[in-house]
C-alpha cells in the first residue's frame, strides 16, 4: 500500500506519510501540488468515511492510552523516585 497524505511542502511530507499509514488511508497523504481536480471526490470523501470515522476513533483512544502509560512510566514514576 502506498502512503501518501494531504500536505503542502516537504516539511509536511514524513509527518503525512506516518499519519496516512497509522491510520491505513493514504487520502491523509496526498500532496497538494501533485493533487488534479479528479481527486477532488475521493479527498471530500473522507468527510462522509463513516469506517474511517471509527477508526479514528478506535486509533486515538489507542494512541491516548499508550501516551499516558509512556508518559507514566518515563516522567511521573521517575519523578516519585528518591
Amino acid at each position: 500500500m502506498s502512503t501518501k497524505a494531504v500536505f503542502s511542502g516537504d516539511d509536511y511530507r514524513q509527518k503525512s506519510q506516518g499519519l496516512a499509514a497509522l491510520l491505513g488511508d493514504e487520502r491523509f497523504a496526498l500532496p497538494f501540488s501533485e493533487l488534479h481536480v479528479q481527486a477532488a471526490p475521493r479527498i471530500f470523501a473522507v468527510f462522509e468515511d463513516e469506517v474511517l470515522r471509527r477508526r479514528l476513533r478506535a486509533t486515538g483512544e489507542q494512541a491516548t492510552r499508550s501516551w499516558e502509560e509512556i508518559f507514566t512510566v518515563n516522567v511521573v514514576d521517575r519523578l516519585r523516585e528518591p
